[in-house]
């Protein structure tokens, strides 16, 4: 809205039945200012829709919103009312960004630290034999449960028999 009157302000102008109400002078100038800074916000906003966009990509555009518009700060700052576990949002910021975790900070992410699996040891002396057809019993009963399969298949209704 603030927009489309910035463009048609001058046509605006040249029509004598509202041309008493079109802002004037400063307020004028305050607008096109506002504009500027909306559009800059805006930007903010298309970024943080990004496929990609981590929770640290989007504490660094909130602190740099912040920076520009400390008015924004009550809403923006990671400990801002609407931030359910500002920790936690911490924590996940800085694993996102290989920064080394507080204590506290440490304590907010622990549950979902994931351990990996033990590495079993990988046996050298494999023989892949046993995969070839001709050659033993596995490959033998593997050979009769793939000539099982379409048996054990479900048939599809175009298949089946007439009741």
């Amino acid at each position: 809205m603030v927009k489309r009157y910035v463009e048609i302000r001058e046509a605006i102008m040249t029509v004598s039945a509202v041309e008493e109400l079109v802002p004037r002078g400063a307020t004028h100038r305050r607008i096109q200012a506002l504009l500027t800074k909306l559009e800059e916000l805006g930007s903010v906003c298309v970024k943080l829709q990004a496929e990609k966009r981590t929770l640290g990509d989007v504490r660094l555009l909130f602190d740099a919103c912040v920076a520009k518009y400390p008015a924004m700060a009550q809403h923006l700052l990671s400990g801002a009312s609407i931030v359910h576990s500002p920790l936690f949002e911490s924590a996940v910021a800085k694993l996102i960004n290989d920064v080394p975790l507080a204590a506290r900070e440490q304590k907010a992410v622990a549950s979902f630290v994931v351990t990996p699996p033990p590495q079993q040891p990988v046996d050298e002396s494999v023989d892949f034999d046993h995969l070839d057809p001709a050659s033993g019993e596995e490959a033998t009963a593997l050979g009769s449960q793939q000539r099982d399969l379409p048996s054990a298949a479900p048939q599809h209704p175009s298949n089946q028999q007439p009741l």
